[in-house]
């Protein structure tokens, strides 16, 4: 974990233990080039391997691409957006400058940055993210998407809906002020990016009343764990037979 986080909550520090510095503990043939997220090979090594850890190896393979992605995006985009909204501080997003550890089954365990960081003014537009979501996630989304078939719109929902769930989670504690929690609404409520392509973030979550009254934040998108045994629906699922389901089990709950 970067220094720069040490100082968090202990509640925010799943998200952000992922990302480190480089050491000399690491063997070289355990680091991989970021950019290898761009090559179709890596990637079905990486989903072949997902799937042979969770016993998923003749399941939906959309599904499994959709799990791994989640997998993936919260080993870095956590840190990054801790870094640049609570820090004013700038990870790099080029993959060109990025390494991949992976674990004994060759699996993305962690991402190596160059460095903790630079010191750049506070987010003040949208703007300030296109580094992370336009630069780093746009790209390989292609590239996933390209291999396993699973819609980038599905991809984007996946990243969306985690993202919002951690402005929520900021916003409530209080660790949002009210200009950077503008800016970072403005990622779910802006249609198109500065440059003019479509910001596919744009509102991702809706809110129904449940049976008892209560609001509950519903996906757009749904993410089809359920098409893997034993998952389930998420709580926050968009589907009409998920919000059945989540009335009559209990089921756990997912970004």
């Amino acid at each position: 974990m970067l220094k720069l986080f040490t100082h968090l909550p202990p509640i925010f520090l799943p998200l952000v233990k992922s990302v480190v510095l480089h050491d000399t503990s690491m063997s070289d043939d355990r680091l991989r080039p970021a950019t290898y997220l761009l090559q179709q090979e890596f990637i079905a090594q990486q989903l072949e391997g997902f799937a042979r850890r969770h016993g998923w190896e003749q399941q939906d393979i959309t599904a499994i691409a959709s799990m791994w992605s989640k997998s993936y995006l919260s080993l870095f985009s956590g840190s990054w957006l801790f870094a640049r909204i609570l820090y004013d501080s700038l990870l790099t997003p080029d993959l060109s400058d990025l390494l991949l550890l992976l674990d004994g089954d060759g699996l993305i365990t962690a991402i190596i940055v160059p460095d903790e960081g630079k010191l750049i003014a506070p987010v003040n537009s949208l703007a300030d993210f296109t580094p992370l979501f336009q630069q780093h996630i746009d790209a390989h989304f292609a590239a996933l998407s390209a291999v396993s078939g699973v819609k980038v719109s599905i991809l984007w929902s996946n990243i969306a809906s985690g993202v919002e769930t951690l402005r929520h989670l900021l916003s409530e504690s209080n660790y949002l002020p009210p200009e950077k929690e503008q800016v970072m609404a403005a990622l779910f409520a802006e249609k198109f990016w500065p440059d003019g392509s479509r910001n596919f973030m744009y509102r991702p979550i809706f809110t129904r009343l449940s049976p008892e009254g209560e609001t509950v934040r519903l996906r757009k998108g749904c993410c089809l764990r359920y098409l893997l045994p034993e998952m389930g629906y998420c709580k926050n699922c968009c589907l009409p037979q998920a919000w059945q389901a989540n009335y009559t089990q209990n089921n756990s709950s997912c970004p």
